[in-house]
């Protein structure tokens, strides 16, 4: 009786061990997607909770949409997305001068098609699919790769430069020196990623070959070529504000532009770290949380910081949809599925 007690007895442990076992796996699998889950569960109960708090506040704030302007704004957003898509297609084709150059039809399809992958946990599908689309042209897969980190970097900075900036000469605790000196900081490290980019590159190169151990290439690229690239990238994000403003007249916040550059500027900083926590989908949750926090930080209004986050991640993410779609009507019949492309198309 006794052995045929210990033998249950370690029977039902070794089935909980396995139970605990697959559980573990099972949570190190999923991992990511219950972790974004968590945070975006969490984001819309904290906003759910911030808009009753405020709601007497919010509807004082007598907020009208202005259809013709948050169509303005729909329509600058989008542009800056085509300048950047522009500017991924220079570089692309700048690196790969000996091969069929991208046209412009074929860069709106693979970069705005990609970038709804952006919404899947990792950040790195977008990636994933122009590689495998690029791969059928010829074209190298870790130089593609290489040309989205230069191209990811570059907007990254280009955003957090404008929108600290904004941010700087909008803060009441720095004075007029301190602006000057903390725009002057930004500027430098702007010169020195120019002037320098290709060691920092290489650097980063480096460090991606030891985490996904794969051989990306070392590169060159030309002091034009990145010195064209920052520029247009900034020039993207100066219209991704125009487009910002445009939404603070569109929902009625029209009378304060101190407070809009402060709103606009928070969203591109909010962006750009959203963008950078690679486990939340397209930043979901992360850049809200940001930008409520920098608002009430600078304004102390939390009827605009709980409204306004809201309404830009709606209208960003609408801008996405359209030029995804676009992307796909454009691409259907080349990039997406180029078997249905002739010969006389598409020529040698």
């Amino acid at each position: 009786m006794g052995s045929r007690y210990q033998s249950q007895i370690l029977y039902r442990i070794s089935k909980v061990k396995k139970s605990i076992v697959f559980m573990i796996k099972w949570f190190r699998k999923h991992f990511k997607l219950i972790f974004s889950i968590l945070i975006i569960g969490a984001v819309v109960y904290f906003f759910s909770t911030e808009f009753k708090k405020n709601w007497q506040d919010i509807q004082d704030m007598d907020l009208k949409l202005n259809i013709p302007f948050m169509c303005a704004s729909l329509l600058i957003i989008a542009l800056s997305y085509l300048i950047n898509t522009m500017t991924w297609r220079y570089l692309i084709n700048s690196y790969h001068r000996e091969l069929q150059r991208i046209s412009i039809k074929e860069s709106i399809a693979i970069v705005n098609t990609t970038q709804l992958a952006k919404y899947i946990p990792g950040k790195v599908w977008s990636y994933a699919v122009q590689i495998f689309w690029l791969a059928k042209r010829g074209y190298s897969k870790s130089n593609v790769l290489f040309i989205n980190v230069v191209a990811t970097l570059s907007t990254l900075m280009a955003a957090s430069a404008v929108g600290t900036v904004m941010l700087a000469t909008t803060m009441a605790k720095i004075s007029r020196n301190g602006a000057i000196f903390y725009i002057g900081m930004i500027i430098l490290a702007y010169a020195v990623f120019i002037l320098f980019h290709t060691p920092i590159l290489n650097f980063l190169i480096r460090l991606a070959n030891k985490i996904i151990k794969k051989e990306i290439s070392y590169v060159n690229i030309s002091l034009k070529q990145i010195l064209v690239t920052q520029l247009l990238y900034l020039l993207g994000n100066v219209v991704f504000c125009i487009g910002g403003y445009l939404l603070c007249f569109a929902i009625g916040i029209d009378s304060d532009f101190k407070l809009m550059t402060v709103l606009v500027g928070s969203l591109l900083v909010g962006d750009v770290v959203g963008f950078v926590v690679l486990i939340v989908p397209g930043g979901l949750g992360v850049r809200e949380s940001l930008m409520f926090f920098i608002i009430t930080g600078v304004t102390k209004q939390k009827d605009i910081a709980t409204v306004v986050p809201v309404a830009t991640r709606l209208l960003t993410m609408s801008v996405d949809i359209a030029m995804g779609l676009l992307g796909l009507m454009l691409g259907r019949n080349t990039v997406i599925n180029p078997r249905n492309v002739t010969q006389a198309e598409n020529p040698q």
